[in-house]
């Protein structure tokens, strides 16, 4: 199998860029749901704000979930009440606009998954046709880019639903449909991604006699074990309609993309063994400067030696 990387590093760089500029994305998006939502009691017994709301049937769950409980934003302007018919809702301004945001920030985080994972499927298509299985790792690939097409314009759908809800208070999402279909084609192109860790052609090197990164080799495995699982697990959660399970199964999936990041990342620094990789590391011009520094700290002199009666 060719390496990864062909004659330059540009695939690889490519690829564990946008898995790091992802999970940026992911933790500013966690923060900001987190910081001004607090940790209420969800709907279906969920524990993740963001797809309790994508998953809210009726609106006075998503009353629940911006309800004033555990909510110090709240401190920042008046509680009001949302009445349909002659029910009411207690709920607090501040949460509806910090889930509003929630949601335009999630559509940065669309647009760099559908990226990473439409890299994946070219990577798969480019690199995995060799080999006995090569023609199978391809045509995974191929089945990857319009999977996670479909999963990102169903993801901006949903929330365009979730936002008009919160706009037009009292009014029903309607997101439920939108973010099981996302669900189902995410896990699907997770799962057909998989095939490109499981031969990994970045564990490749290209300097003769060297040997192949046993690190990098486990983490791929590693990787492509996470994707299947996570894959296989979402799909059957939504073909079951289990919101618990696809709590379960998303989460893995987001601990995925940290994987992936590393592994495209060890296709550059581990790709002629361990002690190759951490000499490369060493040799990063801020740990050598660092080191500069501590090696002149520790040759300044004392001054001469003071001589105690």
């Amino acid at each position: 199998m060719p390496p990864l990387w062909g004659n330059s590093y540009l695939w690889t760089r490519i690829g564990y860029v946008l898995g790091l500029l992802t999970v940026g994305a992911g933790i500013v998006l966690t923060v900001v749901v987190g910081r001004h939502l607090g940790s209420c009691a969800l709907p279906g017994g969920l524990t993740r704000v963001s797809l309790a709301a994508e998953l809210t049937p009726a609106w006075w769950d998503v009353g629940q979930i911006v309800g004033p409980c555990q909510a110090p934003a709240c401190q920042q302007s008046q509680t009001e009440w949302v009445c349909v018919g002659s029910t009411c809702e207690l709920i607090c301004p501040d949460k509806v606009q910090a889930l509003i945001m929630a949601q335009r920030i999630d559509r940065v985080f669309i647009v760099l998954y559908w990226a990473l994972l439409v890299y994946l499927g070219i990577v798969e298509i480019r690199f995995g046709g060799a080999g006995a299985f090569g023609w199978v790792v391809a045509a995974c690939g191929v089945a990857v880019i319009p999977l996670v097409s479909v999963a990102a314009w169903y993801d901006w759908r949903e929330n365009g639903l979730i936002e008009a809800a919160l706009t037009h208070l009292g009014s029903a999402p309607g997101a439920r449909d939108a973010a099981y279909m996302k669900w189902r084609c995410l896990f699907a192109a997770m799962a057909l991604a998989a095939p490109l860790f499981i031969f990994w052609p970045g564990r490749t090197t290209p300097a003769p006699g060297a040997r192949r990164s046993a690190f990098s080799m486990l983490l791929a495995w590693g990787t492509a074990a996470s994707a299947i699982t996570a894959g296989l697990g979402g799909i059957a959660a939504c073909y079951f309609g289990q919101d618990g399970r696809l709590e379960s199964a998303a989460s893995m999936l987001v601990n995925t993309v940290p994987l992936v990041t590393l592994t495209l990342m060890t296709a550059q620094y581990w790709r002629a063994g361990t002690i190759a990789a951490l000499n490369r590391i060493a040799g990063l011009p801020v740990l050598r400067w660092l080191g500069q520094l501590l090696n002149a700290d520790a040759e300044e002199p004392q001054g001469p030696p003071v001589r105690v009666a």
